[in-house]
């Protein structure tokens, strides 16, 4: 038998070894073998989920513009109210484990407000508006998050909210060139909708040329001129890079990526990956700044997306947030609500200038000819975490193309059964 203080003393020994050694192994691997929360990267499974979202969108032969940042700020704005499924569903999307708590949540959502487009200058715009029909009560105050912004309105009176939604769409700065709501989006159990426009105007500090050239067979106006920048062409992913800065969006840079010859944009997106970012800054890294005599379209894309659809349907999550109640939306009320539709529009141009700062005339330097498919990527300076993701095939884009003639024969269809 031992004394009482010396069978203290080893009982104390006892806890405080298996209080550390509980401690060592939670750092390692949870009870159920996921991975712990110190272990989880946020950086990373933000980026990739980054990369997932934009390859999963990409379709041959068409234009894109998608900002996969602001699609997951504005679930966030909502997590707070949301029920058990549709919290799981968002962290399925993204990729992270069930078991996040609070604080790691708030780690992911910081991330995608720092690394969000720095806009509020002339041109660039970057909204989403939650709007909800006044009947059902008061907005929670912790829905009006500086991603989200809550608006009243009447879904009943359909043609009303769509001139609303897409008076704002066509206005300035946004300016638009086609509605982005129709009423068949909406039905009579409509209590929240969610509709977002992203509009980024590049100046690209080059001239646009007098006459239209041709891109792939359709005519369109380029920017044209000799500047300074990085310049890289990397024969592992058959690309070519050239690097552009401007003035009215600080912290960020653009990438203008254009596969070789032998290659494409579904090649170079198969291969797109954390690692290939740091490929291609390593690669611009490398030489210092040189002149290129460079030649680019005018490119303007003009993006509508239902992210509604495109979560379900591609990613197989978020069926709960959008087919069944499972948000709360009023003050003071546990009422759970359905949020029927999430429509984003998103346009990317690139505008030229008069007297760009960093002219160097137009026959200096490496030429550099953007006359096939290429991808633009804006990026942040310090990081490299892409924040918008685009695809250029064709100044004509024959997807909305095909979406307006469908519209066309809605509109028939409709005015057959009202006859």
């Amino acid at each position: 038998m031992c004394s009482t203080g010396l069978c203290l003393v080893f009982f104390i020994a006892q806890v405080v070894f298996l209080m550390n050694y509980s401690e060592q192994q939670t750092t390692v691997v949870m009870e159920n073998g996921a991975i712990s929360e110190q272990e989880i990267n946020v950086d990373e499974v933000m980026t990739q989920f980054i990369m997932k979202f934009y390859t999963k969108r990409f379709v041959e032969g068409q234009n894109l513009v998608v900002a996969p940042l602001l699609i997951f700020r504005v679930f966030m704005s909502m997590y707070g109210e949301m029920d058990a499924s549709a919290k799981f569903d968002l962290h399925s999307l993204v990729g992270i484990p069930q078991e996040a708590s609070a604080e790691k949540m708030s780690e992911f959502e910081a991330f995608a407000n720092k690394y969000a487009l720095p806009v509020g200058v002339q041109r660039n715009l970057v909204e989403t508006r939650l709007y909800y029909d006044k009947s059902i009560g008061k907005i929670r105050s912790s829905l009006e998050a500086k991603s989200l912004k809550p608006f009243a309105t009447n879904f009943a009176d359909k043609q009303t909210f769509c001139n609303e939604v897409n008076t704002w769409i066509r206005n300035t700065p946004i300016n638009g060139t086609d509605d982005l709501v129709h009423d068949y989006y909406l039905n009579n159990e409509t209590a929240a909708f969610v509709a977002g426009a992203l509009s980024i105007e590049w100046n690209m500090q080059l001239k646009t040329s007098p006459d239209v050239k041709a891109f792939l067979g359709e005519d369109v106006k380029f920017l044209e001129g000799s500047i300074s920048t990085r310049h890289a062409k990397l024969d592992d992913l058959k690309v070519e890079v050239v690097e552009m800065v401007t003035d009215n969006l600080s912290g960020v840079k653009l990438w203008l990526i254009m596969p070789d010859e032998a290659s494409s944009i579904k090649k170079f997106n198969d291969q797109l990956s954390i690692a290939s970012i740091r490929q291609i800054e390593k690669g611009l890294t490398a030489p210092q700044k040189q002149d290129v005599a460079l030649t680019v379209p005018m490119v303007t894309i003009e993006y509508n997306s239902q992210e509604d659809a495109y979560v379900t349907e591609v990613f197989e999550v978020f069926s709960s947030l959008f087919s069944k109640p499972s948000v709360k939306l009023v003050e003071g009320k546990d009422d759970l609500y359905a949020v029927k539709n999430f429509l984003m529009k998103c346009i990317l141009r690139f505008v030229g200038s008069d007297a760009p700062a960093d002219s160097k005339g137009q026959s200096t330097g490496k030429a550099v000819i953007f006359n096939r498919p290429f991808v633009m990527m804006i990026l942040s300076k310090d990081s490299n975490v892409p924040i918008l993701l685009a695809n250029y095939f064709s100044p004509k884009d024959k997807l909305r193309a095909l979406e307006a003639k469908e519209r066309q024969l809605r509109m028939k269809a409709k005015e057959h059964l009202d006859l």
